[in-house]
């Protein structure tokens, strides 16, 4: 409300309609649809798509940012790292726009830069959000640093108790180290939230 309220009084205000479908992205990832009136996740990210095509109307890092998140979620990987670029270019000392360049580069299977976009980003922030943290174990979890990887996501979970991307990452991080009991706490306290939303399960296997 506080964002439409900006674009009323400044139509051409192009950064308050980039935060606009920032927020609709998130309740499209976050599962918050049902509480914002949408029927499911995919409304709710439709409707930020629609927002987003009217903020790239100016040229501000968070409309870039954001095309990053969205085109590497779709698997668009080339575009994604060229909206990663363009956000950089236009304010090069703007951590977040190194934080979405490293999203992009490790669901693009390049984590060793991204390792060092995120570090970058946390030294422009030295109080990153969890979603930093979130991104420093997804780099060091593309990297194989399984030990570093739960570190990371620890914390991330630690600064936001409800990020159930970083507990899904995380369960998985402690499989590759073999630490199942801590597995089976999380899938026990928080599995069920997941079940209805997205497919979700966890293998043990011995050999």
């Amino acid at each position: 409300a506080e964002f439409e309220q900006a674009i009323e009084l400044d139509p051409e205000f192009g950064r308050a309609h980039a935060a606009i479908a920032a927020v609709y992205w998130q309740i499209s990832q976050r599962w918050w649809h049902g509480k914002f009136g949408f029927a499911n996740a995919h409304r709710a990210r439709a409707h930020a798509e629609t927002k987003l095509a009217r903020a790239l109307r100016w040229d501000t890092p968070l409309a870039h940012q954001l095309a990053t998140a969205m085109l590497s979620q779709r698997g668009n990987h080339t575009e994604a790292l060229a909206e990663g670029a363009k956000a950089l270019a236009l304010d090069p000392n703007d951590a977040d726009s190194f934080a979405a360049l490293a999203g992009a580069l490790s669901l693009a299977g390049n984590a060793a830069e991204a390792l060092t976009m995120i570090r970058q980003a946390m030294r422009l922030n030295p109080r990153a959000p969890g979603a930093y943290s979130y991104q420093l174990g997804l780099a060091e979890f593309g990297l194989g640093n399984f030990t570093r990887s739960a570190e990371a996501l620890e914390e991330a979970i630690r600064l936001n108790p409800d990020d159930r991307w970083s507990k899904r990452l995380l369960v998985a991080a402690y499989g590759h180290l073999g630490r199942i009991d801590e597995v089976a706490t999380i899938v026990e306290r928080e599995g069920q939230s997941w079940y209805g939303t997205d497919p979700f399960s966890v293998r043990a296997a011995t050999y």
